[in-house]
């Protein structure tokens, strides 16, 4: 990016991609996108799948100690749904805006390196939110396995 001073003004030019990198962001972003709208569907469905198990269906669990929806959720039995679902979920969210942002790149002239910033902070919102969600559902793990 150059920058250049007139008076008072500075006007800064944007760097603008070739059209081989912008078909590079073009597939990127179409393909982002569609996985990000399967993981959002995959993820809500996992939850789904989560709740049926933990309210609907305890009593295929009974045989083996859990008595009810409380016993579900502080058993490891649960997390192996919601832990993913979370994970998946919200990948999916920050990938499909990711994906929007890498799109505007190449539909835009002159606005290249703000759109992939914006993208390339999508990503890192989600990679920070994944860091939180694996971190806060270790620690529940571990709880429920030492109580």
């Amino acid at each position: 990016m150059t920058t250049t001073k007139t008076g008072t003004h500075a006007a800064e030019l944007e760097y603008e991609f070739s059209a081989g990198q912008n078909a590079l962001f073009r597939q990127l972003a179409s393909t982002m996108r569609f996985c990000g709208a399967a993981m959002i569907a995959f993820g809500a469905l996992l939850f789904i799948a989560g709740v049926d198990i933990a309210f609907i269906d305890v009593d295929r669990f009974a045989n083996k100690g859990i008595q009810s929806p409380r016993d579900l959720f502080s058993s490891p039995i649960a997390l192996l749904f919601f832990i993913p679902s979370l994970v998946v979920f919200t990948k999916g969210v920050y990938s499909y805006r990711a994906s929007a942002h890498f799109r505007l790149i190449t539909r835009t002239t002159g606005n290249d390196m703000k759109y992939l910033t914006i993208a390339v902070q999508e990503l890192t919102r989600a990679y920070v939110a994944q860091r939180w969600i694996w971190l806060v559902c270790g620690i529940l793990l571990v709880i429920s396995l030492v109580t």
